[in-house]
């Protein structure tokens, strides 16, 4: 199997965070979520994993050669103008044409039988299958709906006529026949806006719906929701075999991190790697970035911590 791993976006929800450091390098414990992405879909047969990169590129490109992570053809394409969704997969096209890929934005994380979903592709003879949710707040993100086969029939929008059987938000992942190139152009285009709409409209979309775990880290305050997620044990089984041994609580300091006997840990704390924590500090209810300097006498409150950017969740 193949995926591309979407890794080029600003992750302006994230800002300032993402003006120092990409989305795909933001910490769950002390792992990037890309490096969490890639051994996953490795465990899951996963043999080649094409990743785009445009903002932050040489650190991102830095953290996947440090990470040499075995047992897959990892290639990464920097784009040299911001491609978007659409753009960036027609980028990769001479990577991904000769068989069916999946495509996963690079700010999720999600449990999920990727066998089980290319096997409904397949009988479904789709151009493209879309991973589906059904969530509260799908009036946010755009309305996607189904009829009764599982085939998509209005996208973003409110169906002509009859209502569709079934109401959902799109996840961030999708499975594409190589065809699909035949439409892509790498030209800045969003596949969302600019290309699922009229393949609805053909009947081209079919629908997945993902009934397990998933969870944005696209603003500050998921990202922190999804650490406690694992430290609470909520987080997808998958994971533990690609982080730190947890003990339970919700607390957690990472490794080579010093925190003086004096400095008080309230409430829900992650500490990442590489971190220094002066004497008589207060941390509570935070995440400490990895390689972060806190100085003496410093109050760390319902924040997320850099070096460089402390944002409030």
């Amino acid at each position: 199997m193949q995926a591309m791993l979407l890794s080029a976006g600003y992750g302006t929800r994230l800002k300032p965070i993402t003006d120092y450091i990409p989305k795909p390098l933001m910490p769950i414990l002390e792992t990037p979520l890309v490096i969490l992405t890639i051994k996953w879909l490795i465990s899951c047969g996963f043999t080649k994993i094409v990743i785009n990169t445009y903002h932050h590129a040489d650190m991102i490109e830095t953290a996947i050669r440090k990470a040499a992570v075995e047992g897959a053809e990892i290639i990464i394409i920097r784009e040299k103008t911001l491609l978007g969704s659409a753009g960036g997969i027609a980028n990769a096209a001479k990577f991904l044409k000769n068989d069916l890929f999946f495509v996963v934005n690079c700010d999720i994380l999600f449990d999920i039988d990727f066998r089980r979903l290319k096997n409904f592709h397949t009988a479904g003879k789709a151009l493209s299958t879309l991973v589906l949710r059904k969530d509260a707040n799908q009036e946010k993100f755009g309305i996607i709906g189904t009829n009764s086969d599982g085939r998509i029939v209005s996208f973003l929008g409110k169906p002509a006529g009859k209502r569709p059987v079934s109401e959902y938000m799109f996840s961030g992942i999708h499975v594409m026949n190589p065809e699909i190139f035949n439409i892509l152009n790498t030209e800045f285009s969003n596949i969302c806006r600019d290309i699922y709409p009229d393949l609805a409209k053909d009947g081209k979309l079919m629908g997945y719906e993902l009934n397990g775990y998933w969870a944005d880290i696209g603003t500050p305050a998921n990202l922190f929701r999804v650490n406690m997620d694992v430290l609470y044990s909520r987080n997808p089984g998958w994971m533990n075999a690609f982080l730190p041994p947890i003990k339970p609580g919700g607390r957690y300091t990472g490794k080579n991190s010093n925190v003086p006997a004096n400095t008080e840990i309230r409430g829900n704390a992650v500490i990442s790697n590489d971190c220094v924590i002066g004497d008589n500090c207060l941390l509570q209810n935070c995440l400490v970035f990895p390689g972060t300097k806190i100085p003496p006498g410093t109050t760390v409150s319902n924040c997320i911590k850099g070096e460089n950017f402390s944002v409030r969740i």
